[in-house]
């Protein structure tokens, strides 16, 4: 007699694996079998395998999956992608709707064919993003402000000073003066014209004069007149700014001097007198100049007759040409 069977028993843990499994495999066969909405891209192929075609869809369900969510852009309907399969080269053409298209070969030569769709599929995803960001709406660009301009500086009331040109560069010059000299021994003036030259070397001026004076004057035994006349070299240091020059130097002055008397009547005997004389002096000048070649002139001179001159004259004062001797001279120069 046959005993019943008993159905073997499974563990709970068991019963919850198999029931696992079966809801995966399930879940599975109905993610497979289900579509999308819509895909992220239409693709049309020409001359390709409809297996890898499939392929490539399903893989760019997953790379584009986020697209419209992540990158805002437009609805997967809008992009077109069209292939051609020619021997181990893939022809890409991808349109997209707003307008941008881009057209790429892939090839496949080198790569095995279970990878080939995944290759495909990952350039394709690649193409319609940049395709994405082509359509993409662009913001206005902001309104190119013009710079802030400089800050304009007043100009300054006070014009710089223009470089000074030097107005006595002049390596000669040439003066014309009037001079009134005096012998204090009598106290007396001389007047008369004078010549001046000077040479510069540095800052010195090297050079000498050449002067006339005379006076005349009435005694009670008739008439005299002084005449003298002396050449002077000197030497100077000269310094100055602008156009004013001052110079400090030295000389030595030596002189001649004519007497002559007349007599009033003819029991008067007027006799003449001629001698020389020598002064060394200090000198003194200043200048203004007017233009780079024409300047005025102030000298003045002071020194001591070391050989006089003494003339006796009967009823009045002694010409006496002795003691401090003293010049001042007025003109105009010319550099040259």
């Amino acid at each position: 007699m046959n005993r019943p069977r008993r159905a073997p028993r499974c563990s709970p843990a068991a019963a919850a694996l198999c029931a696992w499994l079966c809801c995966a495999t399930v879940a599975a066969e109905a993610g497979e079998g289900a579509l999308a909405p819509a895909d992220p891209v239409q693709v049309a192929a020409e001359q390709c395998d409809p297996a890898f075609v499939e392929q490539i869809t399903a893989l760019l369900r997953v790379e584009l999956s986020t697209r419209s969510a992540s990158e805002g852009a437009p609805a997967p309907s809008e992009v077109h992608v069209a292939l051609q399969c020619l021997d181990a080269e893939l022809a890409i053409e991808a349109e997209h709707a707003a307008g941008p298209t881009r057209g790429e070969r892939v090839q496949l030569a080198q790569t095995p064919a279970p990878l080939r769709p995944r290759v495909t599929a990952l350039r394709i995803a690649e193409i319609v993003r940049a395709l994405d960001q082509a359509a993409a709406p662009r913001e206005p660009a902001a309104a190119l402000r013009p710079a802030p301009a400089a800050p304009q500086r007043e100009p300054s009331r006070s014009t710089p000073p223009a470089v000074q040109r030097d107005l006595f560069a002049a390596p000669l010059e040439l003066a014309v003066l009037l001079q009134a000299s005096s012998f204090h021994g009598d106290d007396t003036w001389l007047f008369g014209p004078s010549l001046a030259a000077d040479y510069r070397v540095a800052r010195f001026m090297l050079g000498g004069e050449a002067g006339f004076a005379q006076r005349r004057a009435d005694t009670a035994l008739g008439q005299i007149a002084v005449y003298a006349g002396h050449v002077s070299p000197h030497a100077a240091w000269s310094f100055g700014a602008g156009p004013w020059q001052a110079r400090l130097g030295a000389g030595c002055a030596f002189g001649l001097t004519q007497v002559s008397a007349r007599a009033q009547t003819p029991a008067v005997v007027g006799r003449g007198l001629t001698a020389l004389w020598l002064a060394p002096h200090a000198l003194a000048v200043l200048g203004l100049a007017l233009t780079p070649a024409t300047r005025l002139q102030l000298r003045a001179a002071a020194g001591w007759v070391a050989v006089p001159v003494i003339a006796e004259v009967q009823r009045a004062d002694d010409i006496a040409q002795r003691g401090l001797w003293t010049q001042l001279q007025l003109g105009a120069a010319l550099a040259l």
